[in-house]
């Protein structure tokens, strides 16, 4: 297959992949689209048009698809919500304890993470069009980005009050839970696209060069240290300007 036709059959799965098929479906679809080309001599694109609109014609039963239930959904933005959270946190603590003040929570901060929680749910749902139409996804990521941040700048209002030493353990906490729902997410068992014909997954990179899997999972449980990370260099910034 050219590059051409690669690139068909990816933006395929990626668009299967959306619509919360199952691996093994994925894989079916996949080999049917490469066995009929392989016959007809026909290109991806001249056989069936679009990847996008191909995908979306085809039809699976329930049972090839796959079911995302509300604990799927916590699991999912739990570490992230819980990152922010801590975050905006630590960093609230550092400030105070520099002011020799109680730590206070404005009412648009909180109107914020409600936000983010509702835009993030939202960008889920339409992320198959975000990803069509960049131009249009950069539009959207970026107002939802804008929202957030004038909602805690404009209701600077304190909601409430806590003593540092307090906030600080909530604080650690919350950032303690989003690298553990990370690690956990990166170790979940993997959906893979295998190919009916001999069974082998699709996309298994591990025993090339970059690790493939195992890095993708390294990525993915390392990535709640950057909201500690964060925590440490925004902290260090608040203690050194605050005033």
């Amino acid at each position: 297959m050219t590059a051409q036709d690669r690139k068909w059959i990816e933006e395929l799965v990626i668009a299967l992949r959306l619509r919360d098929v199952r691996g093994d479906a994925i894989g079916d679809a996949v080999a049917a689209v490469e066995s009929h080309c392989a016959e007809s001599g026909e290109t991806p694109h001249e056989a069936f048009g679009d990847p996008h609109d191909y995908a979306a014609s085809l039809d699976f039963p329930d049972d090839l698809l796959i079911t995302t239930t509300a604990r799927d959904w916590l699991g999912l933005l739990g570490p992230v919500v819980a990152g922010l959270m801590g975050l905006t946190a630590a960093t609230a603590t550092v400030r105070a304890v520099r002011l020799g003040q109680e730590v206070e929570i404005s009412v648009g901060q909180l109107a914020s993470f409600a936000f983010q929680a509702v835009f993030v749910l939202l960008t889920v749902r339409v992320l198959a069009a975000l990803l069509r139409h960049m131009v249009a996804g950069s539009l959207f990521l970026g107002a939802g980005l804008v929202g957030a941040t004038a909602l805690a700048v404009a209701l600077q209002q304190t909601a409430f009050s806590a003593d540092p030493l307090v906030m600080g353990l909530v604080a650690a906490l919350l950032l303690a839970c989003s690298v553990v729902g990370n690690r956990r997410l990166a170790g979940r068992p993997t959906d893979p696209v295998r190919d009916p014909r001999d069974g082998r997954d699709r996309y298994d990179r591990s025993d090339t060069a970059g690790g493939g899997l195992a890095a993708g999972r390294a990525l993915a449980a390392a990535s709640g240290w950057v909201y500690v990370l964060a925590a440490v260099a925004l902290g260090a910034l608040t203690w050194f300007t605050a005033g």
